[in-house]
């Protein structure tokens, strides 16, 4: 059943990045805001040398209250042989759009002569300046924000539905949640541009969890009868598997 649902939610994540036989390879540039406005669009203005100009949007996705932005290389059709690397990007401006207002910003050579596909760049919008890699703080406060929702806003409360009280059946219930699924978010952390591919992998870790969880509380929570520790187990695990899914697809990764 585990497997079943995520696979169906994998089929429409993998449909989201570009593919080309098969293979999936990350944007040429990937962005995320800070302080900007909902409404934002960005064009990235890109000068040949023989002094011709070509504009292009960057496709945009909103997680949580992120913005994110992707220049796929596909997007750049009007340009052969664009790769998206330093050269490429020598005198690109990005161009923020909000309402009737636009604001121009150089993108400066010596972010994109050390930028990777792998890398991102932070728009600052009240400033307007752009830095190399997210803010310090994202990654683990989102890393913290999973497990603190996984481990007691789901585990713990699917736990005490079915009426376990004592201390010691919970501290077990956590500890072993917060073991498994810190794995988890280990594997997943920094997907913010990460091949579909991997999601099978995912899938494995769920299934996983599912069978650790189980034998763990039938063989250490004493507190009821093992048929309802089983149920409870099983409904506490794929409830988290489903939700920490969720996290990953409609939150900051």
């Amino acid at each position: 059943m585990l497997f079943s649902i995520v696979w169906m939610m994998v089929i429409p994540a993998a449909a989201s990045g570009p593919t080309k036989g098969g293979s999936y390879h990350p944007p040429a540039v990937t962005i995320i805001t800070e302080g900007a406005p909902q409404d934002l669009e960005i064009i990235c203005r890109l000068h040949k040398a023989n002094d011709t100009v070509f504009p292009t949007q960057l496709q945009k996705k909103t997680c949580g209250w992120e913005q994110q932005f992707r220049l796929y290389r596909e997007a750049v059709y009007g340009i052969t042989r664009w790769y998206g690397n330093a050269y490429d990007l020598k005198d690109a401006e990005l161009v923020l759009v909000s309402g009737e207002k636009e604001t121009v910003i150089p993108l400066p050579q010596e972010i994109t002569e050390k930028l990777t596909m792998n890398d991102v760049l932070t728009v600052h919008y009240r400033t307007g300046s752009i830095t190399l890699g997210p803010s310090a703080w994202r990654g683990p406060l989102m890393l913290a924000l999973r497990l603190l929702v996984v481990v007691v806003a789901v585990e713990l409360l699917v736990f005490r539905l079915f009426r376990f009280r004592e201390k010691r059946s919970l501290l077990i219930v956590a500890a072993v949640t917060f073991v498994a699924f810190g794995l988890v978010n280990i594997y997943t952390y920094g997907w913010l541009n990460s091949d579909p591919r991997r999601l099978i992998l995912y899938i494995i870790f769920s299934l996983l969890i599912l069978v650790v969880e189980t034998l763990t509380c039938i063989s250490f929570v004493e507190e009821n009868d093992r048929d309802k520790t089983l149920s409870a187990a099983l409904c506490g695990a794929l409830s988290a598997s489903v939700i920490h899914y969720l996290m990953l697809v409609f939150l900051l990764v």
